[in-house]
C-alpha cells in the first residue's frame, strides 16, 4: 500500500520542449497577484490563479466562484536540463494542520473512553471516532480532485509529458 496518498500532498515533475522564457510566461500570464478583500467580493478575473511568479518559482493558488477549502497551494521551480525545461510542481493543502487536530482528538478520545471502560467496565463505543474519519477522508478525496484537475490544467498549458 501506498502510505504517501494519506498525506494531501504531491509532487511532481512536468517536462516540455517549450523554453524556459516561454513557460515562465505561460504560467505569468494566468497568474492575477494575490486579490485584495474588495476584490475578492466584488472583482472577477479571468485568470486562473492568484499568487507570484518569481525568475525560477512560483506559488499559486486557484481561483475558483464560491469557496472550496481544500484547493491545493501549488509551488513550483522551474529549471531546464539538457534542452528540456522541467517545472517541478508541490502540491498541499492549507489545513493540514487541521488534519492533525483530528488525529489528536481521536487519539484523546480513545485514551479517555479506554481509561472509562477499564476503570467502569462500560461498553466501548467506536461512533464518535466515525466523524473525524469522514472529515478526513473528504478533505483528502477534495485535494487529489482539485490537484488532479490543476495537473492537467498545467500539462496543457506547458504541452508537457
Amino acid at each position: 500500500m501506498n502510505f504517501k496518498k494519506l498525506i494531501p500532498y504531491d509532487e511532481y515533475t512536468l517536462k516540455t520542449k517549450l523554453s524556459f522564457k516561454e513557460v515562465k510566461k505561460r504560467i505569468s500570464d494566468n497568474v492575477v497577484p494575490t486579490r485584495s478583500v474588495k476584490q475578492y467580493f466584488f472583482g472577477g478575473t479571468d485568470k486562473i490563479f492568484e499568487g507570484y511568479v518569481l525568475e525560477s518559482t512560483f506559488k499559486l493558488n486557484r481561483l475558483i466562484n464560491g469557496r472550496n477549502s481544500f484547493l491545493p497551494i501549488i509551488e513550483g521551480h522551474l529549471y531546464l536540463q539538457n534542452e528540456i525545461t522541467h517545472v517541478k510542481i508541490y502540491a498541499k493543502t492549507l489545513y493540514w494542520r487541521l488534519l492533525v487536530f483530528f488525529f489528536a482528538g481521536i487519539f484523546f478520545f480513545f485514551a479517555m473512553n479506554s481509561f472509562n471502560r477499564f476503570f467502569n467496565k462500560d461498553d466501548f463505543s467506536y461512533f464518535p471516532l466515525l466523524l473525524p474519519v469522514i472529515v478526513y477522508l473528504f478533505t483528502l478525496v477534495s485535494f487529489y480532485v482539485m490537484n488532479n484537475k490543476t495537473k492537467i490544467f498545467f500539462k496543457q498549458l506547458l504541452e508537457a509529458e
